[in-house]
């Protein structure tokens, strides 16, 4: 699950064409807490710098969809859905092809569209719930 949640982060940031400093931030903030290493995400990013047009970003994107589909979790899909949304915010916009493939990605995935707004206080709202959710995740692991 986690490199998944980490593909549609990164997928998140470079749909717009554009790595912006502060989506790369939360990015990266956001998957030490799911046990993604720097290595990991720099490996994750090249392969992202190297897409070239839509085709390839949806041939990169549909393995961790296909997995996420797979795996049939709601929780699981919810929590990715909240990080992309997350990482759209990071830089108090969320522009309209970041949120178009956030909300195909929800129906994709058999969630609900997500209302977006450019709230801050939404983004902190989310920000909290995220880091919640994946602190439950990881202790559930480790209690297996």
């Amino acid at each position: 699950m986690k490199h998944e949640i980490a593909k549609l982060m990164i997928a998140t940031m470079v749909v717009d064409s554009d790595i912006d400093e502060r989506e790369s931030r939360v990015i990266k903030g956001n998957i030490q807490i799911l046990g993604i290493t720097g290595i990991e995400y720099d490996e994750l990013l090249s392969e992202a710098k190297e897409i070239n047009g839509f085709d390839d970003f949806l041939d990169w994107i549909q393995p961790a969809l296909d997995n996420l589909i797979e795996r049939n979790n709601p929780t699981q899909s919810s929590l990715a859905l909240a990080s992309m949304i997350l990482v759209a915010y990071a830089d108090d916009k969320i522009k309209k092809v970041e949120a178009d493939f956030i909300q195909s990605t929800a129906s994709i995935l058999g969630l609900p569209r997500p209302t977006l707004s450019s709230k801050k206080w939404i983004r902190d709202a989310l920000a909290r719930e995220f880091s919640s959710r994946i602190r439950k995740k990881i202790n559930n692991t480790d209690n297996e």
